[in-house]
């Protein structure tokens, strides 16, 4: 008997976290950033590994709706990117895999490593819950968490080559860019 109830409480347990990690994260339509007013583009869900599981809702903000990636890029207005993690995932591992992903996305990637290593450094282990925001400018990126987390680099260009992590050509989840975009209802 004891074991049946093991079962059904770890079974249980297990339906909550699926359906917490499943569940629709609402994003405000609009946002203030230093004074402008920007509208949420699109929202969409990073999964990550051969499982498909879900690390964040993520939502884009512009100043004006946009489905092109290139357009979006090309834009100097001030953007924002909110993510919501819906597991825990290690400081290292955040790093790495934003690290790839400016490489990947940008000529010369390399020129991105020290300031995105700055940006990242001592954000640590970001938990459930928790909620990573990115704002962008023309000159510069800042960084903030739930868990009060805050830095800002200034450097010309970093936002746009930041932003491609997720709008460029080789995105860690083409699900997720379809949906920042808009693409996917």
């Amino acid at each position: 008997m004891r074991k049946i109830v093991s079962a059904v409480f770890i079974t249980l347990g297990f339906f909550i976290t699926i359906v917490r990690a499943d569940s629709v994260v609402d994003f405000p339509q609009s946002i203030k950033q230093r004074g402008d007013e920007l509208l949420l583009n699109g929202t969409g869900i990073r999964r990550a590994t051969l499982l498909r599981l879900k690390v964040y809702s993520a939502g884009l903000y512009l100043k004006q709706k946009s489905s092109n990636a290139d357009e979006i890029l090309e834009t100097i207005d001030p953007k924002q990117i909110q993510m919501l993690f819906l597991r825990e995932v290690a400081e290292e591992k955040i790093i790495s895999t934003w690290l790839d992903g400016i490489k990947a996305n940008n000529d010369r990637g390399e020129k991105w490593e020290l300031p995105l290593k700055k940006l990242l450094e001592g954000i640590g282990d970001v938990k459930e819950g928790e909620r990573l925001i990115l704002s962008m400018s023309e000159t510069s990126v800042k960084l903030e968490s739930s868990k009060g987390f805050s830095k800002e680099i200034n450097q010309d260009s970093f936002g746009t080559a930041l932003l491609r992590i997720w709008l460029g050509p080789n995105p860690p989840d083409q699900e997720l860019k379809e949906g920042l975009l808009g693409l996917k209802k």
